[in-house]
């Protein structure tokens, strides 16, 4: 079986004009330039190394000369309370490397989020300041109070991560989930949550609507007040 000849730059760009149906060798090297960019950037610089090894060596240089179309300066992403920050930190540097730019961390604090949304809201977009948190946080936050901005006007680029809710009871109480159920459906129980209208807020009121109980929602103001309040037995769960 004989080798096939290998195709030149020229022959690569007249195949693609013939396949786009484009008018000039001009218009499928600008073509072929913006697939290549979207392609390093998605297939990451390992990848892309390798290909140009395997090429030609005239494709070579054209596939080395392209760089990928984004990013080309490195990118700010802000943060709001909660452990996306925490999260974030530990993916950067993967992401640094990944991407080939800088990445810095904004971490913003303020009315569970409503400052950093705000915040964000105010910048012009241009692909290079972006913003991570948990959803529907700024759902909530748009109906507990107001505010200067609206969700829809966010755009989503990639989610990485979900997270489960827990229901937990003070030690050497119930025995199983059955008799919690049992007790909780003979009178109103009261339950330790964070922040009024927060996740864990919505999350036990669905919960309770699944059960048929009815409970006392009490606010602590912050994760860990809420687990002291618990071991206290201040409440039957949370």
């Amino acid at each position: 079986m004989e080798d096939r000849e290998m195709m030149t730059r020229k022959e690569f760009l007249e195949q693609v004009m013939k396949m786009a149906n484009l008018r000039d060798l001009k218009q499928a090297d600008e073509a072929t330039r913006a697939v290549i960019s979207l392609t390093k950037l998605i297939i990451g610089p390992k990848l892309s190394q390798k290909i140009a090894k395997i090429s030609p060596p005239d494709l070579r240089i054209g596939w080395e000369s392209i760089q990928p179309a984004y990013p080309k300066k490195p990118i700010k992403i802000i943060t709001g309370p909660g452990g996306e920050d925490l999260d974030l930190r530990q993916i950067a540097p993967s992401l640094q490397k990944y991407l080939g730019v800088g990445i810095t961390i904004e971490h913003i604090v303020g009315f569970w989020g409503k400052i950093p949304f705000e915040k964000f809201r105010e910048i012009e977009p241009d692909g290079y300041t972006l913003m991570c948190y948990t959803f529907p946080r700024s759902l909530i936050i748009e109906h507990i109070g107001e505010t200067h901005f609206r969700t829809e006007e966010f755009t989503p680029v990639f989610a990485w991560s979900f997270g489960n809710q827990f229901l937990i009871i003070p030690s050497n109480t119930y025995k199983h989930f059955g008799e919690f159920i049992k007790e909780a459906k003979g009178r109103t129980f009261s339950c330790a949550i964070p922040i009024r209208g927060g996740i864990s807020h919505l999350e036990g009121l669905l919960m309770a609507e699944a059960l048929g109980i009815e409970a006392n929602w009490v606010p602590y103001g912050g994760l860990a007040p809420s687990i002291s309040a618990l071991a206290r037995r201040e409440v039957d769960f949370m």
